[in-house]
């Protein structure tokens, strides 16, 4: 039994230490300049709608980005051309390793 509760901590203690990792990192990217204004100004335009509106939208949105199959789709070129996707990907394990493979910036 001490086994198992030593075994225990030791793996809330990593998850705990993941997570924080984690946290700052969701942290220092929000704090960015460019996610920052983005989100104010889709909070400005969202807030002008009354309440059943804004949800609609939303649900509008969320609908039509799950039921989209092609890439090349409008709706989500639209939402996938933009300063704050390509700041994203410059950001994003997967597309920073990818575009910058030299550039090692996570530590998994």
């Amino acid at each position: 039994m001490k086994y198992i509760k030593t075994r225990s901590k030791e793996a809330a203690l990593h998850v705990e230490s993941h997570l924080k990792e984690k946290t700052a990192i969701t942290v220092t990217i929000s704090s960015a300049p460019i996610i920052h204004n983005a989100l104010l100004k889709s909070n400005a335009e969202f807030s002008l709608l009354p309440d059943y509106a804004r949800k609609n939208e939303i649900n509008r949105k969320n609908q039509l980005w799950m039921e989209t199959a092609d890439n090349n789709n409008p709706f989500i070129l639209g939402d996938m051309t933009n300063a704050v996707v390509e700041f994203s990907h410059s950001i994003c394990q997967k597309c920073a390793h990818k575009h910058s493979p030299d550039l090692e910036i996570y530590h998994d």
